[in-house]
């Protein structure tokens, strides 16, 4: 598609840690922590500044972390 650009990670749509927190339903630590970890796609505001965590990479995150059904509802 002519024209079309990716967006850059600041023009994506972001969540704060505890936005991402409650969405998540766990505290404003673990998320900090998974960002630490490396599991969620997040970056500072500024150098000492708040996190800005990516919506799409929670989303990714938490399905990840959905029990999956094994299809037989307990049997």
């Amino acid at each position: 598609m002519e024209g079309a650009r990716r967006a850059s990670p600041r023009e994506r749509e972001t969540v704060s840690v505890s936005v991402a927190a409650r969405i998540a339903g766990c505290s404003h630590d673990t998320i900090l922590r998974k960002i630490e970890e490396g599991l969620l796609q997040a970056w500072r505001i500024s150098p000492r500044g708040w996190w800005k965590i990516e919506r799409e990479s929670l989303l990714r995150y938490l399905d990840r972390q959905a029990p999956r059904s094994s299809g037989n509802a307990g049997f």
